[in-house]
């Protein structure tokens, strides 16, 4: 029969392999949080320089590449940046952003 600090330190084992099993199931479920949450911003991000490339007269085509959206971007100066594409993402942004912090 195990005598009571055998049986304390049996008890104090368990509670830390148990509080170590809860962290890992939080630290994994945060990481697909994360990666969710990321691909949300990734297609956002997408969607933005698809509208983006609309607003600058762009023919609407059914796809846009994401090298295409790299492409597009290296021909256009630095200065001559469209403030309309700005805004069009940070108003998607802030909509994500209401939509994260309301689903939490």
């Amino acid at each position: 029969m195990p005598s009571n600090h055998q049986q304390l330190e049996g008890d104090r084992a368990a509670a830390a392999a148990d509080a170590a099993n809860r962290a890992a199931k939080r630290a994994a479920r945060d990481e697909a949080d994360l990666l969710a949450l990321h691909n949300v911003y990734a297609s956002e991000i997408s969607f933005s320089a698809h509208l983006c490339l609309i607003l600058e007269g762009a023919p609407l085509e059914t796809s846009v590449s994401h090298s295409s959206i790299m492409n597009r971007e290296e021909d256009v100066p630095e200065e001559e940046d469209d403030p309309k594409c700005l805004c069009v993402f940070l108003v998607v942004l802030g909509i994500l952003l209401l939509i994260h912090c309301f689903t939490k």
